[in-house]
């Protein structure tokens, strides 16, 4: 199975191939993807039955193979529509255009981030790769620089990747829930248990308002901004305030904060309370 060189102007030609979708490899682990949508995942396949792979994806050669960085999708729905073509045809052969990088994994997260053509990417999954990019040991300014977005912007979507809850990530992921919803509601709800018990409360209130009978052959209310409680939990906003602004905290200020939340819960009397404010 070979590999043809193809012409293009705007590419060197040593680095733009035609390359068998056999031999293209889609390596969903380090793909930033968690799902498509399966109409638009329909409509590409048709496109490209009927044209071809327009754009060239972007990748690098390892041994025999090809592993995409950037045209995840094309190269998925081309090999969907490969096999779909050999049950008649079993010669059947598609070759995609690929300009291929030699660059390291987090050159390949960045340029998958700043190059890609497909469908954007929700906040989740931006941020599940910026958490990637600091886990290979770039700061948040340099990270910043290079995908040219503000450091506050980073910033909240690396929080968002590191503090949100399995369930939390599992509704988005799902489609069950707005991703910029799912990070509202994790700066919101700063705990695991109080994401969850966010989340159990949203759906309790969707299911309250949609009856039996009006639920069949409709869609499920996708939980949106207007979901989440506006109230603010003092308990939480401490929790935040201590995990974001740790270095300039005055302890003593804290942990009055602390007590007067207690005496609210009737954890403590009215006596301890004065006797920690004496």
């Amino acid at each position: 199975m070979s590999v043809e060189m193809q012409a293009n102007p705007k590419v060197a030609k040593s680095n733009l191939f035609k390359v068998p979708s056999d031999l293209i490899v889609v390596d969903q682990n380090f793909n930033l993807r968690f799902s498509y949508n399966e109409n638009k995942m329909r409509e590409l396949k048709e496109s490209i039955d009927y044209h071809g792979v327009l754009n060239d994806v972007k990748g690098y050669k390892s041994g025999q193979y090809y592993y995409v960085i950037d045209g995840h999708r094309r190269v998925m729905a081309a090999q969907q529509l490969v096999r779909e073509k050999r049950q008649i045809d079993p010669d059947f052969e598609l070759r995609i255009p690929m300009t291929t990088q030699n660059v390291g994994e987090s050159e390949q997260t960045i340029h998958m981030i700043l190059y890609n053509e497909g469908e954007a990417f929700t906040p989740l999954e931006l941020a599940m790769g910026i958490r990637r990019l600091e886990n290979y040991g770039l700061e948040v300014d340099e990270i910043a620089e290079k995908l040219n977005k503000t450091k506050s912007y980073i910033q909240r979507l690396l929080n968002f990747a590191k503090n949100v809850s399995p369930r939390v990530k599992k509704a988005v992921v799902n489609n069950e829930m707005e991703s910029t919803t799912g990070m509202n509601l994790v700066e919101k709800c700063v705990t695991e248990t109080a994401q969850n018990q966010e989340l159990d409360r949203i759906r309790a209130e969707i299911n309250d308002s949609e009856k039996p009978s009006e639920n069949s052959g409709k869609k499920k209310t996708k939980i949106t901004n207007k979901k989440v409680s506006k109230k603010q939990n003092l308990s939480e906003t401490i929790k935040k305030i201590e995990k974001e602004e740790s270095d300039v905290i005055d302890p003593f200020k804290l942990d009055l904060l602390r007590s007067a939340i207690k005496f609210q819960k009737g954890e403590i009397s009215e006596d301890d309370l004065r006797q920690m404010l004496s």
